[in-house]
């Protein structure tokens, strides 16, 4: 995972009653202007993964269970550096650099069966219309019960196809992202039909379109349910549409990763031209901001006890109940 300093040096944060709206855009700009190439390293590494996991499924050099275990990895990384391609996050400002955002975009769409062209009408739609149960295409992930909210996540790609379709067939730009669509698809799922036709029907269901459905219900409760609940805050209330989730050391950065940093998802979505690894350092500048304004900050902490457990509490009063431990624990110090 590439390390979200590697592209900048630490900039000075202003003061916190010097920040406001203009500032923390300005910092988010300066910030998203040069070239992504941490999510570059990262599409490197992912891709490579899945195709290796594809070409042993197929020569059946590794055992199928290890083929779909990679794969499934694979393909879960493989949604940032294609989520990124939707916004125009990986070539910056960089106009030459256009192309690269493009074809990573192109290729890891393949690799989901969806497609760039459809991700990016359906994605940009969910961020016009967050929290919307009408139009909003990730509020499918909104279930009543952990039942149905599996099965919903399991099944995201079937709204995102009902809803892709339906806004291309209302849109005004003609039909030429129809056609960009379904060659994309004749593309992705062309392979399938051909593996099948082969006799490698085994690497085509196990290396490929079973760990893209699964690595699509994980994302789905990752990057839909968890990031947006409770999920009823409107899209114009901008500031408290998605979450922030903090946890306490040493599980921070190992959460951060295994989340690909959308525990910081307020950030993505204040700001959705910025690289994913730099969500972290943005949301420590403008914190003030964020909390002013009502975002929701989730604190996990840990619970003094024989066994360590963790509790949450938003962060207003996660640093109320710290404060007031270390307050007794300064009063049990003087009293020996």
């Amino acid at each position: 995972m590439p390390d979200m300093n590697m592209d900048k040096p630490q900039r000075s944060t202003p003061p916190a009653s010097e920040m406001s709206d203009a500032v923390a855009l300005q910092i988010a700009m300066q910030e998203a202007a040069t070239p992504a190439w941490g999510t570059v390293a990262l599409f490197v590494v992912e891709i490579s993964m899945w195709a290796t996991s594809g070409y042993a499924a197929i020569t059946h050099i590794w055992p199928i269970w290890l083929c779909f275990i990679v794969s499934t990895v694979a393909i879960y990384m493989n949604y940032t550096p294609h989520h990124e391609a939707v916004h125009g996050s990986i070539a910056g400002n960089r106009r030459d650099l256009v192309w690269l955002n493009e074809t990573i975009g192109w290729i890891t769409g393949i690799v989901f069966y969806h497609g760039f062209t459809m991700q990016r009408i359906t994605h940009l739609t969910h961020h016009a219309t967050t929290n919307n149960p009408e139009e909003d295409p990730d509020y499918w992930a909104h279930g009543k019960s952990p039942l149905m909210i599996a099965i919903r996540c399991l099944s995201i790609l079937v709204p995102y196809e009902m809803f892709g379709w339906k806004i291309m067939m209302r849109a005004k730009e003609g039909r030429w992202p129809m056609v960009r669509s379904v060659i994309e698809k004749t593309i992705a799922w062309g392979a399938v039909v051909v593996l099948v036709a082969t006799g490698h029907w085994d690497a085509a269901v196990f290396a490929f379109v079973l760990p893209a459905m699964i690595a699509s219900g994980m994302l789905a409760f990752m990057f839909d349910w968890l990031v947006h609940h409770p999920h009823h805050v409107p899209v114009n209330d901008r500031y408290r549409t998605s979450n922030v989730y903090l946890f306490p050391k040493p599980l921070h950065w190992p959460m951060t990763v295994l989340w690909v940093f959308q525990n910081y998802h307020i950030i993505h979505h204040l700001y959705p031209r910025l690289a994913f690894y730099r969500y972290a350092r943005v949301f420590d500048m403008i914190r003030p901001l964020l909390e002013a304004r009502g975002t929701c900050i989730t604190v996990f902490q840990w619970e003094p006890g024989l066994i360590p457990a963790l509790s949450y509490a938003p962060a207003q009063v996660a640093a109320a109940a710290a404060s007031t431990r270390a307050a007794q624990s300064a009063k049990r110090r003087d009293a020996a």
